[in-house]
């Protein structure tokens, strides 16, 4: 199960708190909010029992505008992640398209999708290895 743990950070004791969104008693805290994000992991564990527990982190800062920051920054990064996924796969499926289907030479694929040729050639291994290359399917 997910359970989300607040992590804030008092600036006068100059320390991270942590506890679980669903169950504030369930508490704890670090030096570092990776400290008490490590800490808030055993919190399901021990408060309800569960050993296969997820920890999602939602931070909260003293003040809500820069909570606000955070969160904005947290999704703009989840976003890159997510588009740098689909460029990945996109390139794939150019590299197949252009060297498997077509014939086209690596260094002439690298010139076209905009990579070294040694990351081509890394590519096109991978999808040999994976299946995905077929020389004989024309896309």
């Amino acid at each position: 199960m997910n359970y989300t743990a607040i992590i804030k950070y008092d600036p006068e004791d100059r320390i991270w708190y942590a506890h679980l969104e669903d169950e504030p008693r369930a508490h704890t805290f670090g030096k570092t909010p990776g400290q008490a994000l490590a800490f808030a992991a055993d919190l399901p564990v021990l408060w309800y029992e569960d050993d296969d527990a997820t920890i999602v982190p939602k931070f909260v800062m003293p003040d809500g505008e820069t909570s606000l920051v955070v969160a904005e920054a947290l999704a703009a990064r989840a976003q890159a992640a997510e588009a740098e996924r689909a460029a990945t796969n996109q390139t794939r499926a150019a590299v197949a398209a252009l060297g498997a289907a077509l014939g086209v030479s690596q260094r002439e694929i690298a010139e076209v999708v905009g990579l070294s040729r040694q990351r081509v050639h890394q590519i096109e291994a991978d999808l040999k290895e994976s299946g995905e290359w077929d020389p004989l399917v024309r896309r």
